[in-house]
């Protein structure tokens, strides 16, 4: 068992993870170095977010979902490698979907969405069981036949390789270099209940996802 105390969190670790990406400025800054978008303005990132449209159907909780006037974005930190990791990133992006769209609403009023993994461990590997070794794996819709075609449904699943990625380790330092990180330490260790829940953060949550 891996255990951390919170001075010891490093950026991608779950707790940590969550209190960085509640400040709009540094999840705008991520999104912006990892997505490559412009994000004009962030309304105030949603932290574990739930999505249950039906009480017979499987809900998602969402580690951190943020949106702007265009964009939505749902931003996940894997922390052990997943089978279904694709499935899972589809199953994500229409349930985000489904929540952004009112009952009588054009299709044209879809924001551009983007699922964003974080993931600690290469997800993808050849048929000899090989890695892949990219830093950073992007997924959107194409035609088969003629690549040039573009379905135009503004959907993206990117998918970030961290032992591989330089973005992410050159972020990272530099937030440990700021103050951010001291003041956001210094706040969570006078959250008691958080800090009984995350006393072991290595082992005791698999994962956010639902």
């Amino acid at each position: 068992m891996s255990n951390k105390s919170i001075d010891e969190l490093t950026f991608t670790d779950d707790g940590m993870f969550q209190a960085v990406l509640h400040e709009p400025e540094i999840c705008a800054e991520l999104v912006e170095r990892l997505l490559h978008v412009r994000v004009n303005h962030v309304e105030y990132p949603e932290l574990e977010k739930e999505i249950a449209p039906y009480y017979t159907t499987k809900g998602v909780r969402l580690d951190v979902y943020l949106k702007d006037k265009d964009k939505i974005i749902d931003i996940e930190v894997q922390n052990y490698p997943q089978d279904a990791l694709g499935k899972r990133a589809r199953y994500y992006q229409s349930m985000i979907d489904m929540d952004s769209l009112m009952k009588g609403e054009d299709y044209t009023n879809l924001k551009e969405s983007y699922v964003l993994f974080i993931c600690k461990n290469d997800p993808f590997k050849d048929e000899n069981n090989n890695n892949y070794g990219l830093p950073c794996y992007t997924f959107r819709n194409i035609c088969e036949e003629n690549n040039a075609v573009n379905l135009n449904d503004n959907s993206c699943k990117v998918i970030y390789n961290v032992i591989k990625n330089c973005i992410l380790a050159i972020f990272e330092i530099e937030f440990l270099q700021t103050k951010t990180r001291r003041v956001i330490v210094r706040i969570l260790s006078s959250r008691h209940p958080w800090r009984k829940k995350n006393a072991s953060l290595g082992d005791s949550r698999n994962s956010v996802f639902a």
